[in-house]
């Protein structure tokens, strides 16, 4: 599954969907988690954090499309900087 936002919603989303069995990847235009104002240092804690539960990260990414085939949906990115 793929959670386009890696602010404290999408965090959440991703948290949830994990819990519940799915394998997340967050995709995140900047390069770190926790959205504009969070504390860097607390940010790149709570990533390890999450990544230790098995959630993946694509930061400094932007989603370009998305595109629905046979039942599965692809999602385009690139580098954002």
């Amino acid at each position: 599954m793929v959670v386009i936002g890696g602010g404290i919603i999408g965090l959440e989303m991703s948290s949830v969907w994990s819990r519940l069995g799915a394998e997340v990847t967050g995709v995140e235009f900047l390069g770190g988690i926790g959205g504009v104002g969070i504390n860097e240092e607390v940010a790149k804690q709570f990533q390890k954090l999450l990544q230790k539960q098995g959630l993946k990260f694509k930061l400094n990414t932007k989603v370009m499309s998305s595109e629905k085939q046979d039942g599965k949906v692809f999602v385009k990115t690139q580098a954002a900087k």
